[in-house]
């Protein structure tokens, strides 16, 4: 049978979590709350990506101080990531809200990491991989967090080879999700498979 349907017909992923060809969770999650508070006023939804993306501004510029000393430094780098436009757009748009949940997500993650890595203790790790998996849930694209980390090693001067076991608890939930993404648009029929070489279409793995 076709391995993807059987996937995202089964009760571990409820087709309501499945919204066009997309599978995320915690933003049906959130959204559902925000819809319960503000019904169909678009103006909440609004507050609520402005409120969003300002905390991700104060997380950017946290994240920033553990790289840069100088503040002129930080400032840019805030200013940059409230300013760009596909960040303004995605306070516009409401459906974009997953950009700023998976942000929100992904920046406490890397903090939490951060945390670990300079203190050892293993609370800051927990958390991480904890919002690391909420930001998986909120959108797919968070399956790059851990060649991040790989760049968080290097610039504190750590040893890559002595961390990969905690790389594999980020990478293994990492490859579960994009399996989930992969077979939730096959099912929902938004991969062209034309265009996939023949190793990777699920008929040859029947």
């Amino acid at each position: 049978g076709d391995w993807s349907s059987d996937v995202c017909s089964s009760d571990l992923f409820p087709s309501h979590d499945i919204i066009g060809g997309n599978y995320h969770p915690i933003t049906t999650l959130l959204e559902a709350v925000e819809h319960s508070m503000f019904g169909l006023k678009a103006s909440g939804y609004h507050t609520v990506s402005l409120i969003v993306h300002l905390t991700n501004a104060f997380l950017v510029y946290r994240l920033a101080g553990r790289f840069f000393s100088v503040f002129e430094f930080r400032a840019i780098i805030t200013a940059l990531f409230v300013f760009h436009p596909m960040h303004v757009e995605s306070v516009a748009w409401i459906t974009d809200q997953t950009d700023l949940f998976c942000t929100s997500f992904m920046l406490l993650s890397l903090s939490g990491y951060i945390d670990w890595s300079q203190s050892g203790h293993r609370k800051p790790l927990f958390f991480s991989l904890l919002f690391f998996i909420l930001a998986l849930g909120s959108k797919p694209a968070a399956i790059a967090l851990p060649f991040l980390l790989l760049v968080i090693d290097w610039h504190f001067g750590k040893r890559l080879l002595s961390r990969l076991v905690i790389k594999m608890l980020y990478l293994l939930p990492a490859v579960a999700f994009a399996y989930i993404t992969y077979a939730a648009l096959d099912a929902s029929g938004n991969i062209n498979k034309e265009l996939l070489p023949d190793y990777l279409l699920y008929r040859d793995w029947e």
